[in-house]
This record gives C-alpha cells, sequence and structure tokens, in this order.
C-alpha cells in the first residue's frame, strides 16, 4: 500500500493546518504534526507531539496520538493540549467530548467533557485536577494555552 505521510515540525508561534474533513489544527512552535492524507478519511488519525489546539466539525470524529496515548474527539469537539517533560499531558476540553485510551495501561476508556482540564501522569495513571464549569472564556484557562 502507498503511504503519504506528512510531517510538519512549527518553527513559527502558531501554524494552522484545516484537514480534508474540515478539523482544525493549530500547532505551536516546537510542535511535530503528522498525518497520512491517503487514509485520512477512513482513519481520521493524527499525531500530535508539543502543544496544539484541535477542534472538529459537528458529524466527524477525529483519533489524535500523543505520548500519553489516544483522544478520540467526537463531534463538534474542541481541546487544547500539552504535553510536558517526563511524559505528562495537559488537556482541556473547550467543548464537546473527548474520550481517552492507553491500551499499554488499561483497557478501560476515560470520557472527558467540555470545562474539564486533566493532567495526564507518566505512571498511566490521570488526574482530574479541575472540572468545574467556567463561564468564562476557556481560551485562557492555562493563562495562554500556547505558553502552557
Amino acid at each position: 500500500s502507498i503511504w503519504a505521510f506528512y510531517s510538519f515540525n512549527s518553527e513559527t508561534p502558531a501554524q494552522d493546518f484545516m484537514l480534508s474533513d474540515g478539523s482544525e489544527v493549530t500547532i505551536s512552535k516546537n510542535t511535530k504534526f503528522v498525518y497520512d492524507s491517503l487514509s485520512f478519511e477512513s482513519t481520521k488519525w493524527i499525531k500530535i507531539q508539543g502543544t496544539a489546539e484541535i477542534s472538529t466539525k459537528m458529524e466527524e470524529h477525529l483519533l489524535i496520538e500523543t505520548q500519553n496515548g489516544f483522544l478520540m474527539l467526537e463531534g463538534n469537539s474542541s481541546i487544547q493540549m500539552k504535553e510536558l517533560p517526563n511524559n505528562e499531558m495537559k488537556v482541556f476540553v473547550e467543548k464537546g467530548n473527548i474520550r481517552w485510551l492507553n491500551p499499554s495501561v488499561t483497557s478501560e476508556e476515560l470520557a472527558i467533557t467540555s470545562g474539564e482540564k486533566m493532567l495526564f501522569k507518566n505512571d498511566g495513571k490521570t488526574v482530574l485536577f479541575n472540572h468545574a464549569r467556567r463561564t468564562h472564556k476557556p481560551f485562557l484557562i492555562f493563562e495562554n494555552y500556547m505558553n502552557l
């Protein structure tokens, strides 16, 4: 089979991508973004290493591979994510619902909904460090999401 992997390393403060299904990915400086353009419509798979904001359209879903497992964004969802040193990761769900799965750690999925922030620890455990709904713009939830 033919693979057409595209790998982008952002050297600018922010770089935007529109995927063929309408999903949007914004990566920050020193973030790596990989996807296969030939199989994307069937797999909906991308890989992110670093800091990104990702959103899906109403009828679409997206599977994001990270150093801490997989994030599945359901339709009309938006997240901010940042990988931290020591294989830790922060995720903030701006809107919608996502699921997290790390098959190397557990067969169970973790559901995360709008307004929730998660810290994924390097031992494979997750810690919900804030699930209170916010009325102010979640865009500022980590002060400036690109500088988490």
